[in-house]
């Protein structure tokens, strides 16, 4: 494997952390539908979330406090969107939002809402929105059974 090595400036508690980036097969399966799926059928691909997180619990667990609130706002500005741009942008926050901790079907339907709204497909929105509701409520009750037993 190649390996390219970076220290980083002071990031937590006065330690200086060295970055190492290299070429990892994904860890997580492709289902039929296309949709993602962490290890084991989780909603947070924990795996994933370790290597955002450099390895520290307590950074995670505050990346998923922060991903609690904001995939709440930002499903409520979905809900709420007026029209397609503001639609479109709530869709991008929650998958990119949820792409980053490791959330990957959660994305996965953000993203399909995302794009039926780019293409005008808009009767596709309304059962789109229940599901990324599902899945959101999915994925946050696990975040928060993670907080909790940490």
């Amino acid at each position: 494997m190649k390996q390219h090595g970076v220290v980083l400036p002071t990031i937590a508690k006065g330690r200086k952390m060295a970055l190492t980036a290299e070429v990892i097969q994904p860890e997580t399966t492709i289902a039929a539908d296309k949709t993602q799926l962490p290890p084991n059928d989780k909603p947070v691909d924990l795996v994933h979330l370790s290597r955002q997180t450099f390895g520290s619990k307590e950074l995670e667990a505050e990346v998923l406090g922060l991903f609690l609130n904001h995939s709440r706002l930002c499903f409520q500005r979905l809900k709420q969107a007026k029209d397609a741009n503001a639609s479109i942008e709530a869709a991008h926050a929650i998958k990119g939002s949820a792409r980053a901790i490791g959330a990957f079907a959660l994305a996965d339907l953000a993203e399909q809402l995302e794009q039926a709204v780019k293409t005008g497909q808009f009767e596709e929105a309304t059962p789109a929105i229940d599901d990324i509701e599902k899945s959101l409520e999915l994925t946050n009750s696990y975040i928060s059974h993670l907080i909790d037993e940490a």
